[in-house]
């Protein structure tokens, strides 16, 4: 593991011990299957008490501040699990998967290595996964089609014949707009959190390029 990883890595481990809502934490993906190279991101997982799940998930961004700074943060909804994908000022990439005691299987799939087991949760434990459902995928898959050409002639190309450099159009996690998709700020919602590292000066004082 590159050393920014680890340290990445060790600051989990650390604030998971510190946090008493956290009752469990891994890593999974690259690391966990031993094939991670320098390019490899972090796949973590971390289970919550029940009764401290909906706190937790409130307080998400501020438990990633403590792995470092974040440049950039976005929720999404991943086969029915809460993934938070982080990006650090180090360079450092991350996905951190949200579950709680009694529902957490479906958070990762695959190997996985246990970096905490407070109550011995993991004990024999299988991260299957959620099977996706063959409609919902057809329909999300329709959805980010259409966008993708909407937001193509609408907010690249038009933008480009006005001579304005870049577009401001948060979407949800179905590719809709905030008016359709619901508050962009939800967990699930992707965007949700990256809204939080924008403030609403910098995104004022680019009003006048934003293509409308």
């Amino acid at each position: 593991m590159r050393p920014h990883r680890q340290v990445v890595l060790t600051r989990f481990v650390a604030a998971c011990r510190a946090d008493e809502r956290v009752v469990s934490a891994v890593v999974a993906g690259s690391y966990a299957c031993g094939t991670a190279d320098a390019y490899s991101d972090l796949d973590l997982g971390l289970i919550t008490a029940d009764a401290a799940y909906e706190d937790f998930l409130a307080s998400r961004t501020a438990f990633i501040h403590r792995l470092g700074e974040p440049l950039f943060l976005e929720d999404y909804d991943d086969e029915g699990a809460v993934v938070v994908f982080f990006i650090l000022a180090d360079g450092m990439e991350g996905e951190l998967a949200l579950g709680r005691a009694s529902h957490f299987t479906h958070i990762h799939r695959g190997p996985y290595v246990v970096l905490l087991d407070r109550i011995g949760l993991l004990q024999g434990a299988v991260f299957s996964g959620r099977a996706p459902d063959p409609d919902e995928q057809r329909e999300a898959l329709r959805g980010l089609i259409s966008w993708f050409w909407h937001d193509l002639s609408h907010h690249f190309l038009t933008a480009i014949a006005r001579g304005q450099l870049w577009s401001e159009e948060p979407r949800g996690g179905d590719g809709r707009p905030p008016e359709q998709a619901g508050d962009a700020g939800a967990p699930g919602r992707r965007g949700g959190a990256l809204a939080e590292t924008a403030s609403g000066a910098r995104i004022a004082s680019r009003r006048s390029s934003r293509c409308r």
